[in-house]
């Protein structure tokens, strides 16, 4: 019983200031290695800063898709250019966003073809939304899939 469901349970593994996420069954396997010949254990989603502040990765999206109450934003082609370049998003730039969010909570930011492009923080109450202006940023950049290209 035990041996089939080992798979249902997930582990977050500090390692060298970045968190690691792997399955439990992953974990124990490794437990045969030596931490000196085992460089890293499942999907890297985050790391920690020199401010000692936690910085999420890409990787942290897949996760964040398995979240049935996900809340999202669907942002217009200019916003998507304007997002991958490592921007923030202004009101000009959405299309769509989920309702009963806060402020300071996390969205899930999506092109026009619901592709997840990355993550990041909602700035004002959606109560609050309507009453912006069109320039005004409204959603801090966190995360996107453009962090690769600009770091090569």
């Amino acid at each position: 019983f035990l041996k089939t469901n080992l798979n249902f349970f997930n582990v977050f593994r500090l390692q060298k200031k970045r968190i690691f996420f792997s399955s439990f069954s992953l974990y124990v396997r490794a437990t045969n290695f030596s931490k000196k010949k085992l460089g890293s254990l499942g999907i890297c989603i985050g790391r920690f800063t020199k401010n000692k502040k936690f910085k999420f990765l890409i990787p942290f999206v897949n996760l964040l898709l398995k979240n049935k109450n996900l809340l999202s934003v669907i942002v217009n082609k200019n916003g998507e250019k304007v997002f991958l370049c490592g921007k923030h998003l202004s009101k000009e730039n959405l299309i769509k966003i989920s309702k009963n969010f806060s402020r300071n909570d996390c969205l899930l930011i999506l092109n026009k073809r619901n592709v997840p492009i990355g993550f990041g923080e909602i700035r004002k109450n959606y109560l609050f939304l309507e009453k912006s202006k069109r320039k005004e940023i409204l959603l801090i950049n966190q995360g996107d899939t453009g962090l690769y290209i600009r770091n090569i």
